[in-house]
């Protein structure tokens, strides 16, 4: 995976714009942009539906997806605590306990840390003026980086370990593929957004780990609350889109390479070697 390189003054804009508007998906594998043959499509889908069930992938992928294309405070609390019950057991199936649905809430969080104080020097002007100059998505990566970095848990670890992604794979490319797909690639949206969070900065400055699921809905709230009728109707379009599953899941799913690590001969069958050797000795 590439490095993407940031401006810490933009950090913060691009940091709630891949939160807020955009289905972020964190821990989802939704990633990509490529046309893709059948045979690719099944190869991500198919690690997830086989510890969970048919179709339990795009199921997760598509309330997950909701939760960024919320437009009111109410709406996106709904989102986030249907996703942590309705998700709970699938989590820690599919993660073998190590990763909660409440720890990518939290990983949420990390995102808003990251970009902590950053906008502070800057005018809406100069913010505008380096997304444009220096790429959206180079500064989604950047700001990705350094919540890996801050992030205690290892979100990014456990992911790849378990379903063969990484954090930047979901964040960066997931995001070009999806965009795209719900007519949400528009810079008039990303420039609205942009102001509406320099204009919401104390209430986003506010988030840390004890943030409380209302304490994250309200914050967020504020920002849509300082979107024009235009921008919250491309949200709102866009939702209307996950609702109805007119999105092609396949596609997002199969354009991203997986690399689970490979299991050591010894270890994916060294518990029965262990037991026969075991029961020679005591012979």
């Amino acid at each position: 995976m590439k490095k993407y390189s940031f401006s810490k003054k933009v950090a913060g804009v691009m940091l709630a714009t891949v939160l807020v508007v955009q289905p972020m998906a964190s821990a989802l594998p939704l990633v990509g942009s490529a046309v893709v043959q059948a045979e690719e499509v099944a190869e991500l889908i198919q690690i997830i539906d086989e510890k969970l069930g048919q179709g339990e992938a795009i199921n997760i992928a598509t309330s997950f997806a909701k939760i960024g294309l919320s437009t009111t405070a109410d709406q996106l609390e709904n989102d986030l605590n249907a996703f942590r019950s309705d998700n709970r057991e699938a989590f820690n199936t599919l993660f073998e306990g190590e990763l909660s649905t409440d720890d990518l809430i939290s990983f949420f969080v990390t995102f808003m840390n990251a970009a902590e104080d950053v906008l502070d020097d800057m005018t809406k002007e100069e913010i505008e003026a380096e997304i444009i100059a220096e790429g959206y998505y180079n500064f989604i990566g950047g700001i990705a980086e350094e919540a890996i970095r801050q992030d205690n848990k290892d979100v990014d670890g456990i992911l790849k370990k378990h379903i063969g992604i990484g954090i930047l794979d979901i964040v960066v490319d997931m995001q070009k593929e999806l965009d795209k797909q719900l007519n949400m690639n528009n810079a008039s949206l990303r420039q609205a957004m942009a102001d509406a969070l320099y204009e919401s900065l104390d209430e986003i400055r506010i988030l840390n780990e004890s943030s409380t699921i209302s304490d994250i809905a309200n914050a967020i709230g504020t920002v849509y609350e300082k979107l024009d009728s235009n921008s919250k109707t491309i949200i709102q379009n866009a939702r209307s889109k996950v609702n109805a599953g007119d999105v092609n899941w396949n596609a997002v799913f199969a354009s991203v390479q997986v690399n689970l690590p490979v299991k050591d001969e010894d270890e994916s069958t060294g518990g029965g070697g262990g037991s026969t050797g075991g029961g020679g000795g005591s012979a």
